[in-house]
């Protein structure tokens, strides 16, 4: 949940409420559980808790202060700056913000010089929303931004008359607010106006879910539990691949030395990536089924390393395996892809390891290494190049079974690694 998220948005929707000189518009307190979705897949897994609580009035609020039953309270919530409000995140587990903040009775104190006046407030029972799950974001990135674009998401279930729904959307490059609104608690959909978007940025879509368990009658208040899912979305325009399926089970080594190394790793993979892919499935020889995680925009990835090849042939053994990709909503099943009784690849090893070493990045080098010598007749090699500074792909090429070298030009890369 953004810091200004409740201070910069909500001051324009809530009326002000008088005592003695300071007029009050709203008062928070919230316990938030945040997910992060990857692609159109539902989040199942918080990334972080959040406590939230704040005051918002005119320039005649004084002090402001919040009282519960953990260990810090009271709390002053003034920033010297003419708010009164407090903003914790990153918690990465309830039971640290139920600690620092337990469930129980809350209490806002408020002074505008002349009174003070408290206002009572409970959050107890852990109600946290289900988590929102956005339906269709990965069409944003291939939207005309200049046209309406309809979100959707899965309804909130168990809502009461009581609980509140907001979309909002962030945008990360001028650190604002760049749409908010609040949305009926059994909406399905909201239409994004055209031009609210702009291409070349970044943006997070978030969406909330409010189970309020507490709430004045004099005063308008947000106090409860809230649950929030947010999805990045960078309107850069990209050129994407046509999709692709890989399935492997294979064994991996670190070469350290000149020598030629041996296995480390037993490992079994499974690639997939298409910008219209919004879930992918592993089924297994005896056709029980994994999720294949998403990676990031239109990417897929499920990766399990063992030290042994019996543990790996225990959790994937030999067999026909299958891919289940939703393409544009359309489930297609692609294999099955056999999976043992083949001969393994020789394993791939740089030749010119000690020359490697003293590699002056601004020159071009000759990477060397050893035969693919059972190579099958639609073997390939595929030689990888990391950036050591984002751990992204800097060179990613194929090349027949036949070659044992390239010439490499690359900057600031780690060594290479060839694949057979």
């Amino acid at each position: 949940m953004k810091k200004s998220l409740i201070l910069c948005t909500l001051l324009a929707v809530f009326g002000l409420q008088n005592f003695a000189y300071a007029e009050i518009e709203f008062l928070y307190i919230l316990k938030e559980e945040e997910y992060r979705q990857v692609g159109n897949v539902a989040p199942t897994v918080p990334s972080g808790w959040v406590f939230g609580a704040g005051v918002a009035g005119d320039d005649q609020i004084s002090a402001a202060t919040l009282t519960h039953s953990g260990p810090s309270s009271p709390v002053n919530l003034s920033d010297g700056e003419g708010n009164f409000e407090i903003d914790v995140q990153d918690y990465t587990a309830q039971s640290f913000l139920d600690t620092d903040y337990p469930n129980g009775n809350f209490s806002l104190n408020i002074t505008d010089g002349v009174e003070s006046e408290s206002y009572p407030f409970t959050i107890t029972g852990d109600a946290y929303p289900t988590a929102p799950h956005l339906l269709n974001p990965m069409a944003l990135h291939s939207h005309d931004l200049g046209q309406d674009f309809t979100l959707l998401w899965a309804p909130f279930t168990g809502a009461d008359a009581s609980d509140e729904a907001f979309v909002q959307i962030w945008d990360n490059v001028s650190d604002d607010e760049a749409f908010f609104a609040f949305v009926d608690t059994s909406a399905t959909s909201f239409l994004i106006p055209e031009d609210s978007l702009s291409p070349n940025k970044s943006y997070e879509i978030g969406l909330t879910f409010i189970n309020e368990t507490s709430e004045l009658q004099n005063v308008d208040t947000k106090v409860g539990y809230f649950s929030s899912t947010y999805f990045e979305l960078d309107t850069t325009p990209q050129n994407f691949e046509d999709p692709s399926v890989l399935v492997s089970r294979g064994i991996s080594t670190n070469q350290t030395s000149a020598a030629a190394p041996t296995p480390s790793n037993y490992g079994f993979l499974v690639e997939a990536n298409g910008v219209e892919f919004s879930s992918v499935t592993a089924i297994k020889p005896d056709t029980s089924e994994e999720p294949v995680p998403a990676d990031g925009f239109g990417e897929f990835d499920l990766e399990a390393d063992f030290v042994s090849e019996a543990a790996r042939n225990s959790a994937y053994p030999e067999g026909n395996y299958s891919v289940r990709v939703v393409e544009n909503g359309q489930e297609i099943v692609l294999g099955p892809f056999p999976m043992g009784g083949g001969t393994l690849p020789v394993i791939p090893y740089i030749t010119n390891w000690d020359a490697a070493q003293t590699i002056d990045p601004n020159q071009d080098f000759d990477l060397a290494w050893n035969s693919f010598s059972n190579a099958g007749s639609n073997a390939l090699i595929e030689v990888e190049i990391w950036n050591a500074n984002d751990q992204d792909n800097a060179v990613d090429f194929l090349l027949s079974s036949g070659e044992t070298g390239a010439l490499l030009t690359f900057e600031n890369a780690k060594l290479p690694q060839p694949f057979f």
